[in-house]
């Protein structure tokens, strides 16, 4: 059975050990230390199969020109012989609902976008939305949480922590 619950201290050595051993090097492990604790973390979720910790996602903020209240999905990291379990598919929309009720607006994601638009997000770059540079655009994604409109009146560049650097 899998539980979802935020993360608490004592997950933080397994939480860097998954979040490495799924992205075999530690640059995304080393992401989440750096967002963790400062006012850039939004959300950050572990799950848990039969009481061990097998997932994390973080969501942290982003800056844009806009009024909303706009966040960040990644990483999210399923430890490697618990994948294809779609233990990441409920946690992603555990922490998508969680920030919905929280009052976030906006979340993007950088991604495969066959795999994240199962959960709703669609291209930013359409709506005038950019991360990092116009190479990324097909995999820069966004998710309106609110029903408001994305709009396309202008260029927008989204801004991640600086650890994402």
């Amino acid at each position: 059975m899998i539980s979802i619950r935020p993360e608490s201290l004592d997950d933080r050595a397994g939480v860097g050990r998954i979040v490495t051993a799924a992205f075999r090097q530690d640059a995304e492990s080393k992401i989440v230390d750096a967002v963790r604790g400062t006012p850039w973390e939004v959300l950050s979720l572990v799950a848990e199969e039969d009481d061990t910790l097998a997932a994390h996602v973080l969501f942290s903020a982003v800056t844009l020109d806009d009024p909303r209240r706009a966040c960040a999905l990644g990483p999210v990291a399923v430890d490697p012989p618990r994948q294809s379990k779609r233990i990441g598919d409920a946690l992603i929309r555990a922490g998508i609902a969680q920030l919905r009720t929280d009052g976030w607006q906006l979340v993007f994601v950088l991604g495969s976008p066959k795999y994240y638009s199962r959960f709703g997000f669609v291209p930013a770059a359409p709506h005038g939305l950019h991360y990092g540079s116009r190479e990324l655009d097909r995999a820069f994604q966004v998710i309106v949480l609110d029903g408001s409109r994305l709009g396309s009146g202008g260029e927008r560049w989204i801004r991640y922590h600086p650890a994402f650097g």
